[in-house]
Formats: C-alpha cells, sequence, structure tokens
C-alpha cells in the first residue's frame, strides 16, 4: 500500500495532455478562423504543460517507484508526444499562413 504512483499519475497526465493536444489541433483546424490566434495559442500551452508535469513524473518515477516500467513509458511517450505537438503547431502555423495569405 505504501508503493509510490509518481509513473502511473504520470502516464495519465500523458494521456490527458496529447487528448487535449489533438482536441486542439482538431478545433483549431476546423472552427481557428472564428476564434482568435491567442485563444488556440493558450489551449495548446496548456496541453505542453500538462505533457510536461507528466513528463517530470516519470522522471521522478523513475528515481523513486518500485515500478519503473509505468514512469519509463510515461517518459516516453511524453517526449513523443511532446515532439508530435511541436509538429502539429508548425503544421497548424502553415495552414494558417497558407489560408490567409
Amino acid at each position: 500500500m505504501g508503493e509510490s504512483l509518481y509513473g502511473k499519475f504520470g502516464t495519465d497526465m500523458v494521456i490527458v495532455g496529447f487528448i487535449l493536444l489533438v482536441i486542439t489541433f482538431f478545433v483549431s483546424i476546423m472552427f481557428g478562423f472564428l476564434l482568435p490566434e491567442s485563444t488556440i495559442n493558450l489551449f495548446f500551452v496548456l496541453s505542453f504543460l500538462v505533457l510536461i508535469v507528466g513528463i517530470v513524473l516519470g522522471i521522478v518515477g523513475i528515481i523513486k517507484d518500485d515500478l519503473r516500467e509505468k514512469a519509463i513509458r510515461a517518459l516516453i511517450a511524453g517526449i513523443c508526444f511532446l515532439l508530435v505537438g511541436i509538429a502539429l503547431i508548425i503544421l497548424y502555423n502553415i495552414y494558417i499562413s497558407a489560408l490567409f495569405g
């Protein structure tokens, strides 16, 4: 009962961050011309912050947890999703600049 759950919570944070990133990207592509760009950027920043918290929990989980496999999974998934998020933001900016010239 006294086990550390940093890896489990890190995995959950990474999953929530990725879902938030996908929803934000979908809304920005479908309805981005109706929303101010600052609102969309704030949601992207929020998803990045959640992913970074998941990465930090993964690192702490590797150091402190008894069950390290979930922490390693959270760390790898967090880094991958963070890189995917950066690529999605670059694609979104290319899309918006091509749309509005």
